[in-house]
């Protein structure tokens, strides 16, 4: 039996089959060395076109460097929370609901959403932002808490 081979991504440290030329986890480009600021920051490498991100059984395709969409073939029990402004197109199969934050006068006075919507089912969907700005894709595993920008 010939022994699995794969390849370590240096940013998120995901394990990935060796035909791969981005990150399954995070899509950014494997065999690109990361740089570190004097802080000892690194900066996020940047997604290439049509750079594919997988999660759970899910395909994420980020389409575009200046606009870029997000296009997402959504699988059967796979699901995503989004802000409803950022919903470019879905197949009918898709299913919309919406799930409440708590502190909705603090949200309402602050300009964040008070009202996050969730799609879930078999199909497509797409997001983009009406503005220039680079997509960055986060790993997150179970008991982990990102906290980022309103409006980011």
């Amino acid at each position: 039996m010939e022994p699995l081979q794969r390849i370590v991504c240096e940013w998120c440290h995901g394990q990935n089959p060796p035909e791969a030329r981005s990150c399954i986890s995070c899509g950014a480009q494997l065999n690109v060395k990361n740089l570190v600021s004097d802080s000892g920051w690194r900066e996020v490498p940047r997604l290439r076109d049509m750079a594919e991100v997988k999660f759970g059984n899910s395909v994420c395709q980020v389409d575009g460097e200046i606009v870029p969409v997000a296009d997402i073939a959504l699988t059967h029990g796979d699901a995503i929370f989004f802000e409803h402004r950022v919903l470019l197109w879905k197949d009918p199969s898709i299913h919309l609901g919406v799930m409440s934050l708590s502190g909705g006068i603090k949200r309402l006075l602050s300009g964040m959403p008070f009202v996050i919507s969730v799609a879930s089912g078999e199909g497509r969907i797409a997001f983009s932002r009406d503005a220039t700005g680079e997509l960055v894709v986060m790993p997150l595993y179970p008991d982990i808490e990102l906290d980022v920008r309103e409006h980011q």
